[in-house]
């Protein structure tokens, strides 16, 4: 081996680790600005079934410093994840990756858990409340004709204006803010959506979507939201289509209701 190579070698063996440290951390302005890390990297710490205290294994891993969904086999139960501790008023932010096709979301002020039905199979437990679509929007079918199955949607009720263009394959970054009865979702950097809970707005695209009958996991979730009792909850990350990964998961507090 000659002496440039064996540089390379000394090199990347150094250098390696450190970007591989980079993810899921905090920095110290973070940890002063009441940042806090969700997801340590390594372990399934801080996050479980809706319905049970264990972490999900059936439906998820935690790999190369990523929680994965697992896509396969068809049969899976698609369990979302959800954190052991709940938060009403917070602003929330992590990294997203999607297979082809794929499709996934965020969800927040879960009202309640779903087991039924969906696509061939017996799913759950699935959480009911708001969600912030993530998607594949280049290959999606829903995603193709309907503008509120888009990443950064209110899925099924509200579009992200403007539109964003997350890739799947790609690491792409959401950011999510519940704060004085509105909502924020962001994609890679971009507010596209932002609107108030007791809006009437909001309250007539609930209405219109639960006349249409959607299939019965939609149609709970929509009844849900529209009661919307509980304010202080979990924040799940949803098993549905495809493989996701996500790191980078970072929760601050906010207002009154922490």
């Amino acid at each position: 081996m000659n002496t440039f190579r064996a540089i390379c070698l000394i090199y990347a063996t150094l250098i390696l680790p450190l970007n591989g440290q980079e993810h899921n951390r905090l920095t110290p302005e973070e940890k002063s600005a009441g940042w806090e890390l969700l997801f340590d990297g390594a372990t399934t710490k801080g996050w479980r079934s809706l319905s049970d205290p264990s972490f999900p294994r059936s439906s998820w891993v935690v790999e190369e410093g990523t929680l994965h969904s697992l896509g396969e086999p068809a049969d899976n139960p698609w369990i979302d994840l959800v954190t052991t501790e709940s938060f009403g008023e917070f602003d929330l932010t992590l990294d997203w990756k999607l297979s082809e096709k794929g499709n996934t979301g965020i969800k927040y002020l879960v009202q309640d858990a779903y087991f039924g039905e969906l696509l061939g199979a017996r799913r759950g437990p699935k959480a009911l409340g708001f969600e912030f679509q993530l998607v594949d929007d280049q290959r999606d079918a829903d995603a193709l004709s309907s503008a509120e199955q888009r990443s950064g949607s209110l899925y099924y009720l509200l579009p992200p204006k403007p539109e964003s263009t997350p890739l799947a394959g790609s690491w792409n970054s959401a950011r999510l803010i519940v704060r004085n009865g509105e909502v924020e979702h962001w994609v890679n950097g971009q507010q596209v959506l932002r609107f108030a809970l007791a809006s009437p707005k909001l309250r007539e695209a609930l209405d219109q979507a639960i006349a249409a009958n959607p299939r019965p996991m939609t149609l709970a979730g929509l009844r849900a939201m529209r009661e919307r009792v509980k304010t202080v909850t979990p924040i799940a990350l949803q098993h549905h289509i495809g493989t996701v990964w996500f790191r980078n998961v970072k929760v601050r507090r906010l207002g009154t209701m922490k």
